[in-house]
């Protein structure tokens, strides 16, 4: 095996270990205080806001307060998919309460790719290249 396909094969483990780590101990988060998944959301937002922080705020010489690096993305795009993002968390979290297990719920978030593919094939005659 090469280097570049032991890295790949490294971080296909990581990823799919840690899924499986996350969807295990949310299971048994939610079997214990099933209150607490909202709270779980909540840290993984501040998480990954404070993660990005790093990339997107810059401190110019000489001002006291930080701004906001150049944008590729207008802003007004960039909130709209933090708005629908964070419902549709939230909209999960709330799944848990009917008693849909996290399992299903996962398989049921991981079908929205696909659809999301497929739609913008039909109705905007998009296509997908790989990137290689």
């Amino acid at each position: 095996m090469h280097d570049r396909e032991r890295r790949w094969a490294t971080v296909l483990v990581c990823i799919f270990a840690g899924c499986g780590i996350n969807a295990v101990l949310l299971e048994q988060l939610v079997k214990e205080n099933p209150g607490c998944v909202s709270l779980v959301t909540f840290a993984q937002f501040v998480f990954v806001t404070l993660v990005g922080l790093k990339d997107n705020v810059e401190w110019t010489a000489g001002a006291t307060v930080p701004r906001l690096a150049t944008r590729h993305i207008p802003l007004t795009s960039w909130l709209l998919v933090v708005l629908l993002f964070f419902s549709s968390s939230v909209l999960n979290n709330m799944s848990l309460d009917y008693g849909v297990s996290v399992p299903m719920q996962i398989v049921i978030r991981s079908g929205t790719l696909p659809m999301n593919i497929l739609l913008g094939f039909l109705l905007a005659n998009k296509r997908c290249v790989p990137c290689l």
